[in-house]
């Protein structure tokens, strides 16, 4: 699947990869919330990879939140990948969310 600013790749079995890019805000919440829901049913793991986005706001954090509470009250996993543009990364550390949500720096990690 395949929408603008957002990829979906799948490599492997049980693991599935959001590529995100460009800006995401409330323009982008509902698709992205409505993707990410839908993955996390057919999914164990479910990467959000933040790699290519410029800019993000509360309301993608928003939806990366909700995301990780259906992960883990399902028994699965949500995680951020975060080698990106340093504002990201800042607006997660701002908003205490770095520390809550499971984040790592590369694709690997994510898939592990």
């Amino acid at each position: 699947m395949t929408t603008p600013g957002l990829e979906v790749l799948q490599p492997r079995p049980g693991a599935a990869v959001v590529v995100l890019t460009g800006e995401h805000d409330l323009a982008s919440k509902p698709t992205l919330s409505e993707l990410l829901d839908s993955l996390l049913v057919t999914h164990e793991l479910v990467v959000a990879d933040l790699s290519g986005v410029l800019f993000i706001d509360s309301s993608t954090l928003a939806v990366f939140v909700t995301a990780d509470r259906a992960a883990r009250g399902a028994g699965k996993k949500f995680r951020l990948q975060l080698a990106t543009e340093p504002i990201v990364k800042r607006i997660l550390e701002i908003s205490g969310l770095a520390d809550h949500l499971d984040c790592v720096a590369t694709r690997n990690e994510a898939l592990a």
